[in-house]
């Protein structure tokens, strides 16, 4: 099947993210980075925001697309919380993390985020709750081990990814 120019678009804003940061997309940029005219990229996105939200939504549907290869029923929400864990053993790429940090300080961005992690991840707990508790605590360090590398932290060997996230999986049981 043909790659529609709606998601070559999307994955050459991707790809200039991980190469330049968010602040060098620019439609003439996303012109070079794909090949696509200037005006075949604003007829798919008439306007830089509109292109910056598309590119969230487009980084967002990629990680639910992964969050569901990894459960076996994502209507159970203990499979979906454990999905989360796994899929945050995998290295945050350049785009997810700047793209996670620039939704903080936009409420339209970041409802994109919080719509997959209010499915996928496991909610605040009560305070009376200890399964709930032990699923949250799960997932803070499971963000936190998905963001350890992009941080400064040096590479952790597949050995260790697998032990500590066997480890935050068994918290969850």
């Amino acid at each position: 099947m043909r790659e529609s120019n709606r998601d070559k678009i999307l994955d050459g804003v991707v790809r200039l993210i991980v190469r330049d940061g968010v602040t060098a997309v620019t439609f003439d940029a996303v012109a070079a980075e794909t090949g696509i005219t200037r005006g075949g990229i604003i007829y798919h996105f008439s306007s830089r925001d509109e292109l910056i939200l598309a590119t969230h939504q487009h980084l967002a549907r990629q990680w639910e697309a992964q969050l569901l290869s990894l459960t076996p029923d994502p209507d159970l929400p203990a499979d979906r919380y454990k999905a989360y864990v796994q899929s945050c053993s995998r290295d945050a790429t350049r785009a997810e993390l700047l793209m996670m940090l620039e939704s903080a300080g936009d409420e339209r961005l970041a409802q994109v985020w919080s719509e997959v992690m209010d499915h996928w991840a496991p909610p605040a707990p009560q305070v009376d709750d200890p399964v709930g508790r032990a699923n949250f605590l799960a997932r803070i360090a499971a963000d936190g081990l998905w963001a350890h590398r992009a941080m400064g932290g040096r590479p952790l060997s597949p050995e260790v990814k697998a032990m500590v996230t066997d480890s935050l999986l068994r918290m969850m049981e």
